[in-house]
């Protein structure tokens, strides 16, 4: 089980280690709360205990549903760090993965990085600051039900997962900013090239009715992109 901490202004989750099998495999069934041409913004940070830095120069938006898109070089060097996200569509409970990666594997913050004098100490992410989710008016208030991040460093063979639901304020803004993961851990310093959050959230059904015109509107989509 997780266990959350405060570390000033950052959450810091703390799990054991296990394969993912919390997570949630990809779907296509049931009602989309987010428009299909909906962005987020995503940066991926390094945190030292007095300054931090986005590790792939730039905050970047990103399509929904769309494969693993280039966000920046990583910290300069030849490795790209990539991100995708995508909507798990259910009925009143939907999830929102997104994945952020090493393209070739490198440590998206390697446990020796110096942040000016200081170390990095700390992971972090900032999700939709300038480009918040933004979610179908039918909806109502979005509340997450369940917030975890699940994070390898061997590009997903085995994943570390922290639950930070208890940290997780409702309804959902659509943003999610100021938290962070340790990079030096009871059993040695972690090099992670993979990360996935996971957010599970619960909103609005629409009527029946509803649900018919929406269907219809994403089948006759459907054909004009084919």
């Amino acid at each position: 089980m997780g266990k959350t901490l405060a570390c000033g202004t950052m959450a810091i989750g703390l799990a054991l280690a296990t394969t993912a099998q919390g997570q949630v495999e990809y779907g296509d069934a049931g009602i989309r709360t987010i428009d299909a041409s909906e962005t987020v913004s995503v940066a991926l940070k390094a945190f030292s205990r007095r300054d931090e830095m986005i590790v792939h120069g730039s905050e970047r938006s990103i399509l929904l549903d769309q494969a693993f898109t280039s966000i920046g070089p990583l910290l300069g060097g030849p490795d790209v760090v990539q991100a995708k996200w995508s909507e798990i569509r259910g009925f009143g409970e939907n999830v929102i993965q997104i994945e952020i990666r090493s393209r070739d594997g490198g440590a998206l913050v390697p446990s020796s990085l110096m942040i000016g004098e200081s170390p990095a100490e700390f992971i972090g992410w900032e999700i939709g600051v300038s480009d918040p989710i933004e979610f179908l008016p039918f909806a109502g208030d979005v509340n997450v039900t369940q917030y975890k991040v699940f994070v390898s460093e061997n590009r997903g063979i085995d994943f570390t997962v922290f639950d930070l639901t208890s940290s997780f304020r409702n309804p959902w803004d659509g943003t999610d900013v100021g938290r962070v993961l340790p990079l030096r851990t009871p059993g040695g310093p972690v090099n992670y090239n993979l990360m996935i959050l996971e957010y599970t959230y619960e909103y609005t059904i629409p009527s029946p009715g509803g649900v018919a015109i929406l269907g219809a509107t994403w089948l006759l989509a459907s054909r004009r992109r084919r």
